[in-house]
């Protein structure tokens, strides 16, 4: 979903980047080429070999827009960077003009200490002073806690509790089987059919708290849509 989002922010001209923590450029890169073509077979290497004159024309047919995509897309496929390190990283692309800057995911960062709960407190604070100083946002992926069967809930956040104390909104992206529910668009209200939700745990300067947002994701395409606002069924 953040390499979607990163597609259509470079539409709009807002300047993006995104470091990613794990996997290899190449990977994010052929992944972002099947998301924007809505060819999923491209993430399949069997495939690719199998159809060298296929992955060669889609690939110059999108080549202007991937190559400009990757002057801002940062990998790390060896030991991820401690904290202060990501701090320095995100310094430098404050001053580069970067005006939504992204880590993926952000719990991979290394700690120095033993001390977890410092060292982000820290992290997050020195980041929220780039921000301010720049003007730039910053958006930090994590995963629920492992083994984490229960309902979305800030507590159950990867990583401290610094990351739920500090951010000013926080949405949590939950794949399910099939749903069907009623949903609000600017149209109306109907029912339709979704397989993935985004809860909003945390809206600070804004309303929406609490909302959960239907989309539906297509493994065909590797895309995922907005469909509406999940209405909660009335009580009898």
């Amino acid at each position: 979903m953040l390499l979607q989002c990163l597609i259509f922010w470079t539409s709009q001209k807002t300047k993006t980047c995104i470091y990613e923590l794990e996997k290899n450029k190449e990977f994010h890169l052929l992944r972002l080429l099947a998301i924007l073509t809505k060819q999923e077979e491209l993430t399949n290497h069997k495939w690719i070999h199998a159809n060298p004159d296929i992955i060669l024309e889609v690939y110059s047919e999108n080549k202007d827009f991937i190559d400009d995509v990757s002057n801002h897309l940062w990998a790390c496929d060896v030991v991820a960077p401690a904290l202060n390190q990501i701090v320095h990283w995100i310094t430098v692309r404050a001053k580069q003009g970067y005006k939504l800057i992204c880590i993926d995911p952000i719990t991979a960062a290394t700690m120095r200490t033993g001390r977890q709960w410092e060292e982000e407190k820290v992290f997050l604070q020195q980041v929220d002073k780039i921000g301010r100083q720049y003007g730039c946002s910053f958006l930090f992926v994590t995963h629920p806690q492992k083994q984490t069967n229960m309902a979305p809930n800030m507590q159950y956040l990867a990583g401290s509790a610094n990351y739920s104390r500090f951010a000013d909104t926080i949405l949590w992206l939950e794949g399910h089987q099939e749903k069907t529910g009623n949903i609000k668009t600017f149209m109306g209200t109907d029912e339709d059919v979704y397989n993935r939700t985004i809860h909003l745990l945390k809206s600070r300067n804004a309303k929406g708290q609490g909302l959960r947002l239907a989309y539906k994701f297509d493994s065909e395409t590797l895309n995922i849509s907005e469909l509406g606002i999940i209405i909660k069924k009335e009580k009898k």
